[in-house]
Order: C-alpha cells, then sequence, then structure tokens
C-alpha cells in the first residue's frame, strides 16, 4: 500500500474517496440500465421466454467469467483492470445507444451487450474488492466495505426511479445516462495514485487450470468462510425466489410499478440505515454472530411475507433483512481479503462471489413454476369466495373486454410501439378470459424483465428490484 494509508482516516483518505466515487458512479448507470434493458428487451422480444434470455445471458457472462477475472486481477496492476472495464462497458453502452436512436434494435444486438456488460461487470467487482485492501489499512476494512453496502443501497434508491423517469421521455436517455457514468467512472479510477501492482510470485506460476481452481481451495480450507459462503448460495436461492413471488402477487392483484417501487424503496432504507449502523455493531458482535442474526431474521421474515398482502409491510420486512445483512456483508468481505494472501486477492474474492451466486438465477424460475401450479395468493383467495358465493348470485366477468364499437373488428387491436419506436407484441390472455387477474408466472416475469447482474454481496443482492408498469391496455 502507497501513501501510508494506515494514519489516514477514510474521510482523509483520497485515494479511497476515488475509488468509491468510481463505484458509486459506474454503480447508478448500472441501475439505471437494470430497469431499461428489461423493458428494451420487451419491445422486440416475442414472447417472455425470448426476453429472458435477457437475464440468463447476463447472468452467464459474468458467472463464467469470475474465475479468469479473478486470476487476470492477481497479475495485473488493478489501476489497468479498472479503467479497462468501465472503458469496454462504455463502448457496449455507445453501441447499444447508437442502435437504440436508429430504431432498429433486435434482440441479438441487445442480448450481445448484456453479456458484453456482464463480463466488464465481472472484473471491476473483483478489482474493486481487491483494490479497497491496497488504499485502506487493515483494521479500516470493516469501515470500508460497510460504506460500500450503504453506496450500493443509496444507488439503488435513486437509480431504477431515474432511470424510469429518463425511459418515460426517451428510451436514449437512460443508456445515455449510463454511458456518462461508464465514463467517469473510467476517467476517477485513472486518478487514483496508489501503485495497486500485484504481487504475483511469477517464479513458479501454476498451470491455469490450477490458477482458476486455487481460490476454490483456499476458501475450502476455511470452515467458517466455506460454510458461510454455501448457506449464502441457499440464501441467495430462497432470496430472488421470493422477490419473484412478491412482484407476481402484487402485480396479480393490480399493485403498480409505483407501489412495487416504495416497496423495495423500503427495504433499501434498511439497508442505509444498517450500514450506517455497522461500524458501531462490528466492534460489539463477532462475525459469527452477526451471521446467524442475518440468518435467523431472514427465515423469519420468509415465513411472514407469507401472509402479508400489503406492499408497505412486505417493505418493511425486507428491510430488517437488509439492516442486519448490511454489517454482517461488510465484515465477512473484509474477512475474505484480510485472510486471503495478498497475490491471491483477486481468485479468492472471485470464488466467493462464485459460490454464493451460482444457484441464484434458479430462484425466479423455480418460483414461476410454483406459481403455474398453485396461482398468485390472491386468486387462490378468489376462487375460494367464489365456490362459497356461488349459489346466492351468478358469476360475472372480471374486466371484460369493452364492446368494440360499430365498424371495428373484434379481433383487431391497435399496434403499440415502444419509446424506441419497435412495435411491441400483444400479450396472451388466459385460457379462462380472466383478462389481466389471471396472469400467469410466464406473464408476470414478461412485465418483470430480467434480474439485475449478480450483485457484489456475499450474502444479499443489492437494492430494489425493478418492475416497469404493466400495459394493461394489453390485456384489457
Amino acid at each position: 500500500m502507497s501513501g501510508n494509508p494506515t494514519q489516514k482516516h477514510l474521510n482523509n483518505n483520497h485515494d479511497f474517496i476515488r475509488l468509491w466515487t468510481s463505484g458509486a458512479s459506474s454503480g447508478l448507470g448500472t441501475s439505471m440500465a437494470a430497469l431499461v434493458y428489461p423493458l428494451l428487451a420487451l419491445s422486440v422480444a416475442d414472447t417472455a421466454g425470448q426476453a429472458g434470455l435477457l437475464g440468463l445471458v447476463a447472468l452467464a457472462a459474468g458467472t463464467l467469467m469470475r474465475l479468469p477475472a479473478g486470476a487476470l486481477v492477481d497479475q495485473l496492476p488493478l489501476r489497468r483492470v479498472l479503467v479497462g472495464a468501465h472503458l469496454l462497458r462504455s463502448a457496449a453502452s455507445a453501441v447499444l445507444l447508437a442502435i437504440v436512436m436508429t430504431g432498429h434494435l433486435m434482440l441479438w444486438q441487445l442480448l450481445t451487450v448484456a453479456g458484453v456488460n456482464g463480463t466488464a461487470a465481472a472484473f471491476a467487482e473483483i478489482a474493486h474488492s481487491v483494490a479497497v485492501r491496497h488504499v485502506v489499512a487493515p483494521e479500516q476494512l470493516p469501515a470500508a466495505f460497510a460504506l460500500d453496502e450503504g453506496r450500493g443501497h443509496a444507488i439503488s434508491l435513486a437509480g431504477q426511479p431515474a432511470g424510469g423517469l429518463l425511459y418515460g421521455i426517451a428510451a436514449s436517455l437512460p443508456l445515455a445516462a449510463d454511458l456518462v457514468c461508464s465514463l467517469t467512472s473510467a476517467v476517477i479510477s485513472a486518478a487514483i495514485k496508489a501503485p495497486m501492482r500485484p504481487s504475483t510470485d511469477h517464479t513458479s506460476r501454476p498451470r491455469l487450470r490450477a490458477e482458476l481452481l486455487t481460490g476454490l481451495a483456499f476458501l475450502w480450507r476455511e470452515p467458517f468462510l466455506r460454510a458461510t459462503l454455501f448457506a449464502a448460495s441457499g440464501y441467495q436461492l430462497v432470496y430472488t425466489g421470493t422477490v419473484f413471488v412478491l412482484i407476481a402477487n402484487f402485480t396479480a392483484s393490480n399493485a403498480t410499478s409505483a407501489d412495487l417501487g416504495v416497496l423495495f424503496a423500503i427495504g433499501a432504507i434498511g439497508g442505509i440505515l444498517g450500514a450506517l449502523a455497522a461500524p458501531h455493531l462490528q466492534p460489539r458482535l463477532q462475525l459469527r454472530t452477526q451471521v446467524i442474526i442475518m440468518g435467523w431474521t431472514a427465515a423469519a421474515v420468509f415465513a411472514s411475507l407469507a401472509w402479508v398482502d400489503q406492499p408497505l409491510v412486505a417493505g418493511a420486512l425486507l428491510g430488517c433483512i437488509f439492516f442486519t445483512s448490511a454489517p454482517a456483508n461488510a465484515m465477512l468481505l473484509s474477512a475474505q481479503v484480510a485472510r486471503a494472501p495478498t497475490h491471491l486477492q483477486g481468485r479468492v474474492i472471485a470464488a466467493s462471489y462464485l459460490i454464493a451466486g451460482l444457484v441464484a438465477p434458479l430462484g425466479p424460475p423455480l418460483s414461476g413454476l410454483l406459481l403455474d401450479t398453485t396461482g398468485p395468493v390472491h386468486l387462490r383467495h378468489d376462487r375460494h369466495h367464489h365456490r362459497r358465493d356461488h349459489h346466492r348470485s351468478p358469476p360475472h366477468p372480471v374486466d371484460a373486454e369493452p364492446s368494440p364499437g360499430p365498424g371495428v373488428n373484434p379481433g383487431h387491436r391497435p399496434a403499440q410501439r415502444s419509446p424506441c419506436g419497435t412495435p411491441i407484441r400483444p400479450s396472451c390472455r388466459s385460457a379462462d378470459g380472466a383478462g389481466a387477474h389471471a396472469q400467469s408466472a410466464d406473464d408476470v416475469l414478461k412485465w418483470v424483465g430480467a434480474r439485475e447482474r449478480p450483485l457484489r454481496n456475499p450474502l444479499l443482492p443489492r437494492g430494489p428490484h425493478a418492475l416497469s408498469e404493466p400495459q394493461r391496455g394489453r390485456r384489457r
């Protein structure tokens, strides 16, 4: 480390401030794009399955590139990796922006850009985590990672609403903002003065395969880290599935995107409060205790959410998870960085991200299968009340189609167009003609869009998950 960071408070550590600001700028652009990309995919895809490929490609690219990224981070100067990753993402965003502005967007182009962004994100995330150790004293690592936690929740709180607002004006505006954020991150990263050079012993370099598996082997030899990361992997599976179910149930209950935005905004506020409390909790609670508190809190919240039918209450419960996870995540990441040898930093961090997020993408589709089988909660209740009251009054149609009027073909619907000018494919109605209330899990997924990329947190994905406003006229 340079500049004797041991004697610098984080507020006076200019290299840490530059590193933190660079991550904030990049995260803001990513948060805005996380809402816009699914909306663009829905505007050009023929089916929900095709639109869902967006999330699959982004997640697969990030997952497959984590171990190679960790190996390269241990061999290259970190400043060069950070700047290169931000510039790569800037180039991809610029290409997509040009395509959208010309009005000739195709799904394969969007998938390609998503794959490039996922690859760039894998390098940037790992390089950022390793760089913290180079610019911050070891005893300040928990506080530094806690500030990263708070930054992530704050960005999620503001980024997605900003992206939605800009998208409502023009589809190209949030993409232009994402491009500016990426370029800003590259410039700020280049201004970091600490050398941040790798300390790999080049005289005894292992083979590529062994080098890629070095981080996994190190974590396997650490019983507590190994157990915690495997538990985090299972937690991620349950969390992503629960978020999907919440969105599906509240959407089927006619909740608007504003309602869901408030839900996840409340959760993000819980994460911000947890990050602020982390410096006070970390000296008083051991890492093991914090992880146990977070785990039991999550279990209680997941069980309670089964009985919640109000978005505000669900948001408050999610906020409890975020509040307990923020200090635990910061301590866990600082423990990984502190325990790993300097020349293995990138590979160990990459392996931890890989283990924690390996099965997370399975959460939404598995939850979708359950929803296809049982239906949203409010529909099951409606069917129960309908059967009970059937003898009292005749059934009446729900959300029936309005009369098309004289001279209009009843089967004709005017073509709708997205803000980028491409025709929007009509959604499929349910077999029983129940209209917007009878949405299958695939139909809900069409409006939810792809998940955000896996987040840096080993235990918990950061921030709220966005939902676009259902254009209910397409179903009514």
